[in-house]
């Protein structure tokens, strides 16, 4: 039998992954430990197979791409 990470897929259609609250940042102020890395492998254990990344600028995105997800994705989830 298909767990429900395997019979449910997730794409992800906006997803701000420089935004400051994945170091742990709101409002100007730490409240806890940078997690974006956890946060995805959240996703992605329940079934996230593809990731629309986005950004505020050319340069904020370029930024998600080349440093925070590409090393973090697991072979079967398509970035875009």
């Amino acid at each position: 039998a298909a767990t429900n990470a395997e019979a449910t897929r997730f794409i992800d259609i906006g997803a701000n992954l420089v935004d400051d609250m994945y170091q742990g940042v709101y409002r100007g102020s730490r409240k806890h430990d940078p997690d974006l890395d956890v946060v995805l492998q959240r996703a992605w254990a329940a079934g996230l197979s593809k990731i629309i990344i986005t950004g505020t600028s050319l340069e904020e995105s370029r930024q998600a791409l080349e440093v925070l997800i590409a090393p973090l994705a697991p072979p079967t989830c398509l970035i875009y």
